[in-house]
């Protein structure tokens, strides 16, 4: 985050996420639900984005359980989480977003068929 900056609530739980401490998450969400549907100030990333590249399979089950969207796109690449864990091997991951529903479909479609057949 740019030096000066106050941390946005989806700033705060990236931060946790990125950490990998479901504790951390927890606590940003009980005072900022809305931390769910945000994205950091960087890239606009999501929380769900950031543990699917990061290859934290029980934070992202529990982000979406939680509500937290699993099929937006970084505003700067136009990834999902999906490609996200794809890019890095995450296939714990990808089992959780695709039982969860993520979208394996569009314009990163051939990375998304390597994902699937990782699994």
């Amino acid at each position: 985050m740019a030096g000066g900056m106050v941390p946005t609530p989806a700033d705060l739980l990236i931060m946790a996420v990125r950490s990998g401490s479901k504790e951390m998450s927890q606590g940003v969400i009980a005072q900022h639900p809305e931390a769910l549907q945000g994205r950091d100030t960087e890239d606009g990333a999501t929380a769900v984005q950031w543990a699917s590249l990061l290859g934290h399979a029980e934070l992202v089950e529990w982000l979406i359980e939680q509500g937290a969207p699993h099929d937006w796109a970084v505003e700067s690449s136009g990834m999902q989480p999906i490609h996200w864990a794809a890019t890095r091997g995450h296939t714990d991951v990808i089992k959780v977003l695709l039982k969860r529903g993520a979208n394996h479909t569009g314009a990163w479609s051939l990375l998304t068929a390597h994902a699937r057949e990782a699994v």
